[in-house]
């Protein structure tokens, strides 16, 4: 559902907001290291973070609403979808602006990318398709229609399959997407108003977060057999794994905690405060840190991943919702 626009808020400090540009900068892009990139639906921005110091460096206006954010560090790229003008913008992480804007219509929500093959993602929930888009040229390879009635919200990629997963939030379904070939090719099971998903490369598995069950969903992509179902939470939203260290970590937007998962044993090792309703969370790939977005409190709470413990909150813009996190590179 788009929200209303309203004006681009700067937080307090040096940060500057900075808008669209017509040229991309420099031939070679290196994309900066510890950075955390998050969707602020309320202030049209996208808050750029160092996540070494926790000191904001820019707010970046986009589109009307933005829902959620992707980085590929190949090409210092972050595309964002913005729900409520139709349109993913594209950013130049190394000049932190927008430097192109594709329009995709039917409300775009979720947002994922495969860097190898140049291809991204982008969930309409107002049109039950998604969009693949060439990140190559920013041009749009095509729409896949889903399941009638869908309401198609987070999306999740399998690089070495070429699959995309879609959470069906209207169908309790999980629609399974082949994006280079542009067809729908199965559906599976989850639970009540699967929201999140995420799927771990290693174990080969797909963790969906379900509102409304309040609990995640465990499935093999091999056979879309459901493996595990998880308690967690009041209305679990979004979800990343962490390989590396074995878990997932869940925000429980009506709990206003993080759930932490054991992806082996399938079992909840820990229950973490955050802020109020979060909604987004991005898993360091270096292991070291998770972050959860506050929607309701305008900041992201960091969490130790080695002792589980809530970190102090970096305050972003106004209702986040979608990050990225960009390690040590």
């Amino acid at each position: 559902m788009a929200t209303t626009a309203l004006c681009a808020a700067l937080l307090p400090g040096a940060a500057q907001a900075v808008g669209d540009s017509s040229s991309a900068a420099a031939t070679k892009q290196v994309q900066p290291s510890n950075r955390a990139y998050v969707a602020n639906s309320l202030s049209d921005t996208v808050s750029v973070v160092n996540t070494g110091n926790r000191r904001l460096i820019a707010n970046i206006l986009v589109g009307d609403s933005p829902r959620d954010v992707a980085v590929n560090v190949n090409t210092a790229r972050a595309y964002v979808t913005n729900a409520g003008s139709e349109s993913v913008s594209v950013i130049d992480t190394t000049s932190n602006r927008v430097i192109a804007t594709i329009q995709v219509p039917g409300v775009p929500v979720g947002v994922d990318l495969d860097t190898a093959d140049g291809v991204g993602v982008v969930t309409a929930a107002g049109a039950n398709w998604v969009t693949v888009i060439n990140t190559v040229d920013n041009s749009v390879l095509g729409t896949v229609p889903l399941q009638p009635d869908c309401g198609p919200v987070g999306v999740a990629l399998d690089e070495a399959s070429d699959r995309a997963y879609v959470t069906c939030f209207n169908l309790d379904t999980v629609d399974v997407v082949s994006y280079n070939n542009l067809e729908l090719l199965s559906v599976a099971s989850a639970g009540d108003g699967p929201d999140g998903v995420a799927f771990d490369p290693t174990r080969r598995r797909l963790f969906v977060t379900n509102r409304f069950s309040d609990n995640v969903s465990v499935i093999d992509p091999l056979n879309l057999a459901p493996v595990a179902t998880i308690p967690v939470g009041d209305g679990p939203s979004g979800i990343d794994v962490d390989p590396g260290r074995g878990r997932a970590f869940v925000a429980n937007s009506g709990a206003n905690t993080a759930s932490v998962i054991n992806i082996d044993n399938h079992t909840v090792t820990a229950v973490v405060p955050v802020g109020s309703f979060p909604s987004g969370v991005a898993v360091d790939p270096g292991g070291a840190r998770a972050y959860v977005t506050n929607r309701g409190s305008d900041n992201v709470t960091p969490i130790n991943t080695s002792n589980l413990r809530p970190q102090s909150p970096f305050a972003v813009g106004d209702g986040p919702i979608g990050i990225d996190v960009v390690g040590r590179l």
